[in-house]
């Protein structure tokens, strides 16, 4: 298991964080651009000074009440990010080995094998697409074996056909290798696919971090839940003379067309917008307090600006902001 809790002077952002990551599971540090994510990657490396503690199982990586630091480069976890930082004037097969010691062949053979790189051994980086460059960073990243990968939004510049491909990659490789991996993103539909554990970060701090399923179905306070997409709501404006002082967590995905007075709490709301897409549209509520409301519908849901409809919020029925 990897532990970290951590706390990071910066000029303009502080960083404090505190979690595990057990081998075979992923954690998502997911948050907007400047919340500290990377930062956060660069003191677990060692990279970044930092005060607190790390270990990997029984090894103390960092203790800075005891004066305790290990170097980066003697700490096992590997690190793959967005950038390409391949050698250019090296092969594919020579960056996959750069570093080893020994008899790094059998290895090299090994990852390209299981990178699907076999046929690009000899080229070099200027020869490969985006996809494959990645690729290539990824297994040099793993060809020291390290129990610990660290990615710092690493698919983000790829296209969405690439991008798809090295994440089932990284969940084939997470269970195969039992890695505790810690994985960057400002991607929300990338955490939920990639992560076992979510954590969401915000102006340096780890406001909330636990299951998946927990952290984006019930948020631990108003701040994470809009992040995660949720209307933070008055219960006085879906309530007829409801408590303004009650609030109620709202999400797109969890708003339906008509009635179902069983599964939730009725509302009635007017379309302001609609926005088209591939795999449905976007609305645009006004409920009839005045207040704005976003619902996701299917693409054969036939809505006009104008329209006024019964809407049920699921399972938002006396819901409040835990913290």
């Amino acid at each position: 298991m990897l532990t970290c809790s951590l706390a990071v002077k910066r000029p303009k952002l502080g960083i404090e964080a505190a979690f595990s990551v057990n081998a075979g599971e992923t954690l998502c540090l997911f948050g907007p651009s400047g919340s500290g994510k990377t930062s956060l990657l660069s003191a677990i490396s060692g990279l970044l000074r930092a005060r607190g503690r790390v270990t990997w199982r029984d090894v103390v990586w960092l203790d800075s009440e005891n004066n305790t630091f290990v170097p980066p480069w003697r700490r096992r976890l590997g690190l793959v990010g967005q950038s390409n930082l391949l050698f250019p004037h090296l092969t594919v097969r020579d960056n996959l080995g750069f570093g080893l010691e020994g008899e790094s062949k059998g290895v090299v053979h090994r990852l390209a094998e299981r990178l699907e790189l076999g046929a690009y051994l000899d080229r070099y980086p200027r020869e490969l697409s985006g996809g494959l460059a990645q690729r290539v960073q990824l297994g040099r990243a793993l060809a020291p074996e390290p129990p610990v990968l660290l990615l710092d939004e690493p698919f983000s510049a790829l296209d969405s056909v690439n991008r798809r491909s090295l994440q089932d990659l990284m969940l084939t490789l997470r269970q195969d290798l039992d890695l505790a991996m810690i994985f960057v993103t400002h991607d929300l539909a990338e955490a939920q696919r990639m992560a076992t554990t979510l954590g969401v970060m915000h102006s340096g701090r780890l406001c909330d971090v636990g299951p998946m399923e927990r952290v984006t179905m019930a948020p631990s306070n108003p701040t994470v839940a809009k992040l995660l997409g949720y209307q933070v709501l008055r219960h006085s404006d879906l309530v007829v003379n409801g408590d303004p002082n009650r609030m109620m967590l709202v999400h797109p995905d969890r708003v339906r067309m008509g009635r179902h007075p069983q599964q939730g709490l009725l509302v009635r709301a007017k379309v302001t917008g609609v926005e088209p897409y591939f795999t449905g549209a976007r609305a645009h509520l006004m409920l009839e307090s005045g207040r704005d409301l976003e619902a996701r519908v299917s693409p054969w849901e036939p809505l006009s600006v104008g329209d006024t409809l019964t809407l049920t919020l699921i399972g938002l029925e006396g819901k409040e902001p835990h913290g």
